[in-house]
């Protein structure tokens, strides 16, 4: 019988062992490889989907006038809100903590220091600031939503009390003319009609975003911190309740 040599064994076994640790080597990189692959195609993916969405905005917030109809736009200097015109005049004196955007019936909601009023296109106050929010004008009713004692009711485009403040909450009207409203007897969610009056005697517990409020909720303060709004749900006040 034929007999190998020793260092021929030894010599085989060392090219099988190599391939063997070739493999393993190979089979670990082509996996690193894929898994490279997948993350790039992911970070790709999401990096075209932001772009598209920061494209998309931006392309909505150019398609609308950055004057308003009446050749306005809101300015601020000093730290106080005004209106200029097309050349950069000063149209309205910057004079105001906040500004909102004039209506058509000529009205735009601004804020003092503490409290809400609403001013003509001359900048003169045509409702005296005595609100506790801002709303704007309803269109085509020519209604706002005011708040005052912590209670909502509707004023007409002269400040007139159309509904003296009585509900919790009260919305904006509807195109179809319906405004929804939390009632102080039961803290329920009622339908009024664009006036205020309420349509139906009957509570309910919610309509679209609108919650009735417990007896807890409505004697506390939001929870979110540095928030000093009444509780609307769950601990929040209405804004912090929807971010919630």
């Amino acid at each position: 019988m034929m007999k190998v040599e020793t260092s021929t064994v030894l010599h085989n076994e060392e090219i099988i062992a190599n391939k063997k640790k070739f493999s393993a080597q190979t089979v670990a990189i082509c996996t690193m490889a894929v898994v490279i692959a997948v993350m790039a195609i992911m970070l790709l993916v999401l990096l075209t989907d932001t772009k598209t969405d920061d494209e998309s905005s931006i392309s909505s917030l150019l398609d609308a006038p950055l004057f308003d109809d009446n050749g306005l736009l809101a300015a601020q200097s000093d730290g106080r809100w005004g209106f200029i015109n097309d050349k950069g005049e000063w149209v309205v004196n910057p004079q105001f903590a906040w500004v909102g955007e004039f209506t058509e019936q000529g009205l735009c909601v601004v804020r003092n220091e503490e409290q809400y009023g609403y001013i003509g296109l001359d900048g003169k106050y045509i409702i005296n600031p005595q609100f506790e929010t801002d709303f704007h004008f309803d269109k085509p009713h020519g209604t706002a939503v005011v708040c005052s004692g912590k209670k909502y009711g509707i004023i007409d485009s002269q400040g007139s009390y159309i509904l003296n403040p009585t509900f919790l909450k009260l919305s904006g009207c509807y195109a179809d003319g319906y405004r929804i409203c939390i009632s102080e007897t039961d803290k329920k969610v009622r339908l009024t009609d664009e006036n205020g009056e309420e349509l139906v005697s009957a509570g309910f517990d919610a309509f679209e975003w609108y919650y009735s409020i417990s007896e807890d909720d409505d004697k506390e303060i939001c929870k979110k911190a540095d928030c000093t709004e009444e509780i609307y749900k769950n601990g929040y006040c209405f804004t912090h309740w929807l971010l919630s």
